[in-house]
């Protein structure tokens, strides 16, 4: 039995190539990477609800292994873990499809106008 991985990522950002915007580059290059290392994290969704520590409150979703339900939290605006979502179409997709062998994610960035990792395990 053999497992198949798929990962589909398009990050469009328009960026000249100057010297004095080298390090904007390379910051995007490696916030890119981080998008990609998150998403691969297998447990995910097994990681606890956290609020953060800072003062800003936003409503964000995360997964309830125990309920098997995405939920809504307060979020902080900093810290925190991977198991925290913007949307609750982005918590199903991450999680719910999990259970079946299928992981499908679509993240937003602010640097990039697409993203969707894809795999099967």
């Amino acid at each position: 039995m053999y497992s198949v991985c798929v990962c589909v990522c398009v990050c469009v950002t328009q960026v000249r190539l100057t010297k004095r915007n080298q390090e904007k580059r390379l910051k995007l290059n490696q916030a890119n990477q981080q998008m990609l290392t998150r998403r691969k994290q297998p447990d995910l969704c097994q990681l606890p609800m956290e609020e953060g520590s800072c003062g800003r409150y936003t409503l964000r979703w995360y997964f309830n292994p125990q309920r098997r339900a995405c939920r809504p939290f307060v979020y902080s605006g900093c810290e925190g873990n991977d198991n925290r979502f913007l949307h609750l179409e982005d918590c199903e997709e991450a999680c719910l499809e999990e259970a079946d062998g299928t992981h499908t994610h679509t993240h937003t960035h602010p640097h990039c106008t697409y993203f969707k990792v894809l795999f099967s395990v």
